[in-house]
């Protein structure tokens, strides 16, 4: 597969002022709108571009929740990205009038006598250990505590957990959708159902050109912000070889029990590998039915290319996992797909592409991005205008394994 980057087209481009912009932003999902937004409070001129219309169900934002959880058993450094999330989220609603974060309270637990694997880590010992460093409150719960705090959830014998008291749920689309009319109020210029077909990075340093297959567009400064699109415009080069596409599947249950946010919080089971580890969401909004992601890192996919079917074998046993801990039926579930753009250590990218000075690329965040999509907007802001990033990013550059 060829690069949709190119090196310089060659002789005098002609420049027409109403498409020529201090920065683009390609993609505008969690951290694409989120980039916008930062961007257009700053008093640039800035143009989003989207092959869809967001929120949309294509990509990595939507199914009506994302979970939030303040220490990050992924690493430490992502803990300053989602404290800044949740004040600008906090910012935003108060903006807006828009609950776009609730707080119900979250819960990881382990079974017992296994591991406790997610995203590659020891995420129970992991999460506790980072809550301690930071002071994030939280209690650590042995079997019994488990028990007596959830009646409603069948444990192991040796079931351990913890729980922190600020977590709680994102509603991916109204998110995406206040950044972009929030974005387009401080002047941004928004395209929709244009897709990208070549970008000129010139010389790497100097501007770059967009070609959709609606417009073409000029920047001082271009952010790639497109999520498990990201390799087709990377191409086959080493910046793209560092992602890899997952199709994930999200399953909605109905509950014997009452799991309302009222009551109930989030969650994250962590078993002994990925695939008997599952995270999900009580009941919201007055419905009877619990939401729980899978995941798996075995099988790739191509984004325009996706089975959006999901099997009856697979809904079977995802069911079995989970009413392993939960009281469910397997009558009436619902699924939908998502897609995960996965590095080789779970992390995020946030770096200009080598090579380049004016390449942006923002996004792939390993299936736990969302939390943390609104301190990546700022921090993409900053590193895009050369000013000084709130959040270290060393940890999310290109020659990190």
């Amino acid at each position: 597969m060829d690069s949709l980057l190119s090196g310089i087209l060659g002789g005098n481009r002609t420049l027409n002022p109403m498409n020529t912009f201090d920065v683009i932003v390609a993609g505008l999902g969690a951290m694409g709108s989120a980039t916008l937004y930062q961007l257009s409070k700053s008093g640039r001129k800035v143009l989003g571009i989207d092959r869809f219309d967001p929120p949309h169900e294509f990509g990595s934002t939507h199914g009506e929740t994302r979970l939030t959880r303040s220490s990050i058993g992924e690493g430490e450094e992502f803990v300053p990205l989602v404290l800044r999330s949740n004040e600008i989220w906090k910012e935003l609603s108060a903006a807006t009038g828009r609950e776009l974060h609730r707080r119900t309270g979250g819960l990881i637990f382990t079974e017992g006598g296994g591991g406790s694997v997610l995203h590659g880590k020891d995420i129970l010992a992991e999460t506790i250990r980072i809550a301690d460093k930071f002071g994030i409150r939280h209690d650590v719960l042995e079997s019994e505590d488990l028990r007596k705090r959830f009646p409603d959830l069948k444990f192991g014998s040796g079931a351990r957990g913890y729980f922190e008291y600020e977590s709680g749920y994102l509603n991916p689309e109204l998110c995406v959708q206040t950044n972009i009319e929030q974005a387009r109020r401080s002047g941004a210029d928004v395209k929709t159902g244009e897709t990208i077909v070549s970008i000129d990075q010139g010389n790497g340093r100097t501007g770059v050109t967009v070609i959709t297959d609606k417009g073409r567009y000029e920047c001082g400064r271009l952010v790639l912000s497109t999520g498990a699109w990201i390799k087709k415009l990377l191409g086959e080069s080493a910046a793209s070889d560092r992602f890899r596409i997952f199709r994930q599947v999200m399953y909605w249950f109905n509950a014997e029990a009452d799991y309302s946010e009222e009551h109930f919080p989030v969650y994250i089971r962590a078993g002994d590998n990925e695939r008997s580890s599952y995270y999900g969401f009580p009941s919201v909004d007055g419905s009877r039915s619990i939401k729980v992601g899978l995941e798996q890192f075995e099988d790739e996919s191509d984004p325009d290319n996706v089975n959006r079917e999901v099997s009856v074998d697979d809904a079977d046993a995802a069911f079995e996992l989970v009413s392993q801990n939960f009281r469910i039926r397997r009558e009436g579930a619902r699924s939908k797909t998502c897609l995960y753009t996965v590095t080789e250590d779970f992390g995020f990218v946030i770096d200009f592409l080598p090579g380049t000075e004016n390449v942006l690329v923002v996004s792939p965040c390993s299936g736990h991005g969302f939390k943390h999509s609104a301190g990546i907007g700022l921090l993409a802001k900053q590193v895009a205008s050369g000013e000084e990033p709130f959040a270290d990013t060393a940890s999310f550059r290109f020659s990190v394994s």
